[in-house]
């Protein structure tokens, strides 16, 4: 089987670290795997020798960029088409709809001289790749399947400030299978645009890298968050909830760790005062090898995310694999990775108390790591997860 998989920057830079392991998976299945991304940034991160990089549609993107007048002319017509289209009251939904209608009109030429009928065509996005390849297939006629996986941004329209994402019922019509990576995603494109007889789940996974054997520091609470430093990940509440419980107990000395970057000026408003007994490290973006180091070497008591929005994290199934248990908000797929099993997961409206009684409870409790632990290997291994998705990926092809 030949794919080629369409991403935003893998292999480049550090985004999508988690698409690691399923490509590992496939070309280890005799799969044929050409990476083909949006967008180059960064280093090419070392790869299997049998996966190509293609970097000409990044290239074509770039050199048709919409901040040039001229490709965007060009594009007037579609951009045009699009806004007949599409009610667009705000000027976030105008830059969507012309980005989408501007890059769809350079995807479908760049794939003109670039897709081979019988290639399976798969996008990590549900995104304007997607919308793309939807529009030169229909025009074109050609037998290509076309898969895409949807994860939070991409599937959830309320995570727009403008509450849609272009053009989603035209690429429905000729996408052959959406895979949600959250029971919660799947529910919600069934219901919001029907189309239920191309919509599955397939649960991303993780390698299973064993459990950390280093012992609990008896004077020391260490948590630990993972996310990019945005809005909606909300570092500056959970800085609040961790301050009340220091500030609840005083003698238990806690170091809060939190991996990722981005904006940080509201977090770190809140760690202008810091109880005596708080220590807090922000390791910014590093690699995923190193991140799996620090859970194998550090003994972690508890894994915090309290978003208002989400797909299905990795990074908390990354912390269940080491036996780590979570506080998390009930928000998109959560709840299908943390329950009593794993930790307690909060209302989406909680307050700090709440919050804050959630910490201690989980610390308190006996036995959490074992199903932690237990929860992760029955359902979020990655080599049972990408074999089943691989089968579904195979059968469509055939």
């Amino acid at each position: 089987m030949k794919i080629k998989l369409f991403t935003f920057y893998y292999p480049f830079g550090n985004e999508e670290q988690f698409l690691h392991e399923e490509i590992i998976y496939l070309v280890n299945q005799g799969v044929q795997i050409t990476v083909i991304p949006f967008e180059v940034k960064g280093e090419m991160r070392k790869l299997p020798s049998s996966v190509t990089v293609d970097k000409s549609m990044a290239e074509k993107l770039k050199q048709n960029s919409e901040l040039k007048i001229y490709p965007l002319f060009q594009s007037f017509g579609a951009i045009l088409k699009a806004l007949f289209q599409h009610r667009v009251r705000s000027l976030s939904g105008l830059r969507d709809v012309v980005g989408f209608a501007h890059h769809g009109r350079i995807i479908r030429e760049w794939a003109s001289n670039n897709i081979q009928s019988g290639d399976l065509l798969y996008t990590y996005w549900f995104e304007r790749i997607t919308y793309g390849l939807a529009e030169y297939l229909k025009k074109c006629k050609l037998n290509n399947i076309l898969v895409s996986r949807a994860h939070g941004y991409d599937l959830y329209t309320e995570r727009r400030k403008h509450n849609f994402i272009p053009f989603r019922e035209k690429t429905f019509q000729r996408l052959d299978q959406i895979f949600t990576i959250s029971e919660d995603g799947e529910d919600y494109l069934v219901e919001k645009y029907g189309f239920q007889s191309k919509i599955q789940i397939a649960y991303l996974g993780i390698k299973d890298h064993g459990i950390s054997e280093v012992s609990k520091q008896a004077d020391l609470v260490r948590l630990v968050s993972c996310s990019s430093i945005i809005p909606l990940k909300r570092l500056d509440l959970i800085a609040r909830v961790i301050k009340l419980f220091c500030e609840q107990n005083p003698s238990v000395n806690v170091e809060w760790n939190h991996f990722g970057e981005g904006n940080a000026s509201e977090v770190e408003k809140e760690l202008l005062t810091l109880p005596s007994n708080l220590k807090v490290k922000l390791h910014g973006n590093i690699p995923n090898e190193k991140l799996i180091s620090f859970y194998k070497n550090t003994y972690v008591d508890l894994f915090i995310n309290l978003s208002t929005t989400e797909g299905l994290p990795v990074s908390i199934m990354e912390a269940i694999s080491f036996g780590i248990p979570v506080l998390a908000a009930d928000v998109g797929g959560v709840s299908e990775i943390v329950n009593d099993s794993t930790g307690i997961l909060l209302k989406s409206t909680f307050d700090l108390e709440e919050a804050n009684k959630g910490i201690t409870t989980i610390l308190k409790g006996k036995d959490l790591r074992i199903s932690t632990r237990k929860f992760f290997e029955e359902n979020f291994v990655g080599e049972r997860n990408y074999h089943s998705f691989y089968t579904q990926l195979k059968q469509l092809n055939s």
